[in-house]
Formats: structure tokens, sequence, C-alpha cells
């Protein structure tokens, strides 16, 4: 095998690095964003907080994910399916839906509750909406995939 086999133009490679940056990653970049954006949605609501607030704005999320996790999982005993790349990559376009909701929830959670629990609910809200919404997203795409005939 030639070394001139696996030369690439810097077109290629980027193209190659963009994938491999994206591929997987799409998803945690989506909570990431909704859970600092709704960290922001509930300080606009509740001031800034106590040490003590993040500890529970962080158990918030922690109880949304591992809840939903410990359920889909059947107790932890069944390992979480991956889906299918070109249904992932269309569902995360449009997590736009998911971000924006999963931001008011934690504004209006902060809006009506008070103290810790604020911090506590708002987290566990955005989590929750972020997690189902995107569960509708996934949906939509792959009823479009199946629409176009793919897999």
């Amino acid at each position: 095998m030639g070394a001139g086999r696996y030369r690439r133009g810097a077109r290629q490679r980027l193209s190659s690095g963009l994938r491999e940056s994206l591929h997987g990653n799409a998803t945690a970049f989506g909570y990431s964003v909704t859970i600092t954006a709704s960290f922001g949605a509930v300080q606009l609501e509740r001031g800034q907080p106590r040490f003590g607030d993040l500890i529970l704005f962080g158990i918030g999320a922690l109880f949304a994910f591992g809840g939903l996790e410990g359920v889909l999982s059947r107790g932890f005993r069944t390992p979480l399916d991956k889906g299918i790349d070109q249904v992932v990559t269309l569902a995360t376009a449009l997590s736009f839906i998911s971000i924006a909701l999963a931001i008011a929830t934690a504004a209006g959670v902060a809006s009506v509750v008070e103290g810790g629990a604020a911090w506590f609910g708002g987290a566990l809200g955005a989590s929750l909406v972020f997690a189902l919404v995107e569960s509708l997203e996934f949906m939509l795409a792959e009823w479009v995939q199946e629409r176009r005939g793919e897999a």
C-alpha cells in the first residue's frame, strides 16, 4: 500500500474532522446549551445563587436524567440503544425546539417556586422537558427517514 492512497486535501480533512467532532456530540451539545441557559433563566428570576442552590440545581438535573435512564434501562439492567446516524443528525437539527421549551420551563418554575426549590425544580423541569421534547424530535426525524425510504 503506497502512501498516495491515504493522501487527502485540506478540504477533505476538514470535512472529515467536522463530521467526527459532530458525530455523537449533538445531543450533548444541545443539553449543555439547555442547562447553561436554564441556569441563567433561574438566576434572572431568583437572583444570585448561594452555594447550596448550585448543588440543588445540579441534583435536579441529575434526578431528571438518572430517573429517565433508570426507567428506560429497566433499573439499569438493559443498555440504552443508540439511534441511527441519519435520524440523530436530523433530530438534533430540530433541537432548537426542545432547548427553547426547556429554558422556558426553567424560567416558569423559578417564577412560581421560591428558594432552593426553584433551583432544583428549574433544573429538573428543564432537563425533563429537554429529554421528552427531544424524544418527539427523534420520533419526527425517524418518521421523515421512513417516508424517504431510508433506514
